[in-house]
């Protein structure tokens, strides 16, 4: 089975979505549906209301949900509600040194919440990865999804050794770092995605959820083994990663039962 470990599907067209959701069905994607504030998670909720194959994610995103921070109760309800957390995290890029503080403040409340509601978080690091380590050191979430890493390589072995896994999208195609983190990571770590609808913008080509066939394609021969040994690697590391209380979703997904897990981190 194809795994999408990280799209937007609120981000679509109310055109666009029914043929989105058409093909993750034909293709028998699952698809973690990643949201960016409270907002982006209720329109999440109701895209996944619709497909058994996506599973929504509530997050809030150190940019865009920066302005939409929920009360205490409804970040509580919804960390509660939420199969799993993401997208959060940290992005130094553009903010400020206040900006950054209440990025980190942010993010760490949330990774307390998910470590405490045992849930898997997907982290945005993107310029701030040495401070993304040193929150997961501080808080050690259960488990924890890297998605499009490319920071620095001591950053990432460290990484690593504490037992995240990373999500890898259509950048591998032609972004050179992400081949070379490719070939660094331990297959048990490595998940797929699409970041959809984002290769739209970013490669001006229409941005449907078949993408990940390419992904697959090109990590594989990166890895040196067959495109269906790679769906199926990245099969069992998502069900090790969630674990039991979502592996009955995968069941259904693919009708082909495997044992849930635990991937946590490696506290040091």
């Amino acid at each position: 089975m194809l795994i999408d470990a990280h799209a937007h599907l609120d981000f679509y067209t109310p055109e666009d979505l029914p043929r989105v959701l058409a093909m993750i069905r034909d293709r028998g994607i699952l698809t973690v549906a990643n949201s960016v504030s409270l907002d982006s998670w209720r329109k999440t909720q109701q895209v996944a209301a619709l497909c058994d194959l996506v599973i929504p994610s509530f997050g809030l995103h150190p940019v865009w949900g920066a302005t939409d921070l929920p009360s205490t109760s409804d970040l509580e309800r919804a960390l509660e509600d939420a199969p799993m957390i993401g997208e959060i995290g940290l992005d130094y890029t553009r903010a400020t040194t206040s900006e950054r503080r209440a990025q980190r403040r942010t993010f760490e409340q949330v990774l307390h919440l998910a470590r405490d509601n045992e849930k898997v978080v997907t982290i945005h690091s993107k310029g701030a990865e040495r401070d993304v380590l040193e929150s997961l050191d501080r808080v050690q979430p259960t488990r924890a999804i890297l998605h499009w890493y490319q920071g620095p390589t001591d950053v990432l072995q460290e990484l690593i050794d504490r037992g995240a896994f990373f999500s890898i999208g259509f950048a591998v195609l032609d972004t050179p770092a992400v081949r070379d983190l490719v070939r660094r990571l331990p297959l048990p770590q490595l998940l797929t995605e699409t970041d959809n609808p984002a290769a739209r913008s970013l490669r001006g080509r229409e941005a449907m959820p078949d993408l990940v066939c390419e992904v697959v394609e090109e990590t594989a021969r990166l890895k040196g083994i067959e495109a269906g040994t790679l769906e199926e690697v990245v099969e069992e590391n998502f069900r090790r990663l969630v674990g039991e209380r979502l592996a009955a979703r995968v069941d259904r997904a693919s009708g082909n039962p495997l044992q849930g897990g635990s991937g946590g981190l490696q506290a040091r």
